[in-house]
């Protein structure tokens, strides 16, 4: 019994580094080295995927990309409603 005990620690304790690795690994990758963001747009589900710029989208999927923030003068300003008509 007290093996189970010690088996699921290491277990718990690798899990939770695996964890901690991965996203630091996410964290570090997205965005790359340029500042650029990658997703995928998926048109069947509407679903917004963010991926490593190296990575691909599927068939079914529409790849976008965006690495700039707005301009000065846009910062804090509102749409118009011509503008939020979508």
């Amino acid at each position: 019994m007290h093996w189970l005990h010690s088996n699921s620690r290491r277990v718990l304790v690798f899990t939770v580094g695996a964890l901690i690795a991965l996203s630091g690994i996410a964290y570090a990758t997205i965005p790359d080295i340029s500042g650029l963001i990658s997703a995928c747009y998926s048109s069947t589900s509407g679903a917004l995927r963010v991926i490593d710029s190296a990575a691909k989208c599927s068939a079914a999927g529409k790849a976008l990309s965006w690495n700039r923030p707005a301009p000065p003068e846009l910062k804090g300003r509102r749409a118009s409603r011509r503008e939020r008509r979508v």
